[in-house]
């Protein structure tokens, strides 16, 4: 069974490593991306080097704090849930807090159709409206 997990594009986006396509729950801190063709159902991303032009950076895998018995609490608690988190790691990864940066955060974010399958991580995404990043922005102070 395939599980797909819902691009959710809140405040901020996407991320960078290795090379090829790799499915969203492979991803790690630190891996870069380019741009899906489609936004709206992501199950995989290509993965390229951070040193190469790309759309997208991991910055955090945070996990909903919600044991396996739990109910799917709705999107709107989730995604509200997934904005704050990765808005609040922000300036450990980029060293500049998210006010000053030009950088901005999306989230990948669980859904009722993988919840029941253990599905509680969301995906901290950066990215620079309109610009390819190059490097990393791991500290990049950007």
């Amino acid at each position: 069974m395939t599980v797909q997990r819902i691009w959710v594009v809140m405040l901020l986006l996407v991320a960078c490593v290795g090379g090829g396509s790799t499915s969203i729950f492979d991803l790690e801190v630190g891996d870069c991306f380019v741009d899906p063709a489609d936004l709206t159902e992501v199950s995989a991303v290509e993965v390229v080097s951070c040193d190469e032009p790309h759309d997208n950076e991991i910055s955090d895998l945070p996990a909903y704090p919600a044991g396996p018995a739990e109910t799917y609490p709705g999107d709107s608690v989730i995604d509200t849930w997934a904005s704050e988190a990765c808005i609040g790691s922000f300036e450990a990864y980029v060293g500049i807090s998210y006010e000053e940066s030009v950088l901005v955060v999306g989230t990948i974010s669980p859904r009722a159709e993988t919840w029941d399958d253990g599905d509680r991580e969301v995906i901290c995404v950066l990215y620079e409206p309109g610009e390819k990043l190059t490097g990393s922005m791991r500290n990049s102070g950007r």
